[in-house]
């Protein structure tokens, strides 16, 4: 048993589990919720590390790691001033990056002198593009909006690719690859939050659980993985158990007789269009009026996704009720119409939870399905 990350396992379950239910509720997790689980997580993982023993570069380079993922998290300018938070952030994260590159400069010559430039200068432009875009976002050239959006991932990949070196350079050790992989998973969620494909909690919850129970903290009842990685047993295990929610709305749709082509059954339901804005969810059905007559069709699924890349286009529920002047001509078409198709507004942070909680106690469903299939 590893105590430092079954006290971090701990605060994650009761962090996502709160986190869970304001979503539900709110359709909303405000940021301070996770500020518990920054400091237990923090000094849980940085207490394994050192205790392991990883090395302090690789230790100091976690702490890099982290300050950096919490000033992506917590970027947070407003009519050109900069939060006092996010400032002192980008300050820890320059400070723990000298550190933590002098170190690689001893192993890795001046290939870390440049990949620390490239990050010192990709912290500081992109928290003046933040307070540029917090005063006019219009006066920013494309590439500005872009690198505005991006820098924290490419800081974060400049972080993973300088410890990989070190790691293959035969100079790193576990606790290196660990933050290799760490890094690696962080990425991948903070793109995904950029190109709109997950919500802000959601991708909040993700890094959290790689940032901070990295590795089973105890042996799980289905016995360890291949790799022994948890937050991709956990997102493993979220991908499977949400599976279910599609389809048990399609047998519910079918049950009360609500007909629409394949696949729209398993991804909503009808509401009543007088009281939509009191619903959860993404519209699925384009309306308009046409000759006194009113037209109306499912939204392609192409289409829908592409929506929900560019950000634009997607009408949530949410915000009919809370900008209904803004919809009026929409509201006041879903009401003509009678019914109208939502998807179903299950958090994703739910499956999260059930995901980090099945891996943490029971182990890797896909692995140990696999094993059963295969016959291991």
């Amino acid at each position: 048993m590893i105590l430092p990350l079954v006290v971090a396992s701990i605060a994650v379950l009761i962090t996502l589990a709160y986190a869970s239910i304001l979503d539900v509720r709110e359709r909303s997790v405000p940021v301070h919720t996770w500020y518990p689980l920054y400091l237990v997580g923090t000094v849980a993982v940085l207490w394994y590390l050192i205790t392991a023993p990883s090395g302090w570069g690789t230790v100091i380079g976690y702490t890099a790691l982290i300050v950096t993922l919490i000033y992506g998290i917590e970027l947070e300018v407003e009519n050109g001033k900069i939060a006092t938070k996010v400032l002192l952030l980008a300050l820890g994260a320059t400070v723990f990056q000298a550190l933590a590159w002098g170190f690689l400069w001893r192993n890795l010559g001046f290939t870390a002198i440049t990949g620390f430039i490239v990050i010192v200068a990709a912290l500081w432009t992109g928290l003046e593009l933040e307070r540029r875009a917090s005063l006019n976002e219009e006066t920013l050239s494309p590439a500005s909006r872009w690198f505005r959006v991006w820098h924290v991932p490419i800081i974060i990949a400049f972080q993973g690719i300088a410890w990989a070196a070190l790691f293959l350079a035969g100079k790193g050790g576990s606790g290196d690859l660990l933050l290799v992989l760490v890094a690696l998973y962080s990425e991948l969620f903070l793109v995904f939050a950029g190109m709109n494909l997950f919500g802000g909690a959601d991708a909040i919850a993700l890094v959290a659980i790689a940032l901070f129970v990295p590795v089973f903290p105890l042996e799980p009842l289905l016995g360890y993985p291949p790799l022994q990685f948890l937050p991709f047993s956990a997102l493993t295990n979220a991908v499977i158990l949400n599976l279910v929610t599609p389809v048990g709305f399609a047998i519910l749709n079918a049950v009360r007789g609500n007909r629409a082509p394949f696949p729209y059954t398993f991804f909503g339901y009808p509401v009543k269009g007088d009281s939509i804005e009191h619903t959860f969810g993404f519209v699925m059905e384009d309306f308009r009026e046409e000759g006194g007559e009113l037209k109306r069709r499912f939204i392609p699924i192409g289409s829908a996704l592409r929506r929900m890349v560019e950000g634009k286009g997607r009408i949530y529920t949410k915000h009919l009720k809370e900008h209904p002047e803004r919809y009026g001509k929409e509201l006041a078409l879903y009401r003509r119409a009678g019914e109208v198709w939502i998807s179903y507004g299950v958090p994703f942070i739910l499956p999260i939870l059930a995901g980090f909680a099945t891996a943490l106690v029971g182990g890797d469903i896909l692995f140990t399905v696999m094993r059963a299939a295969g016959g291991w």
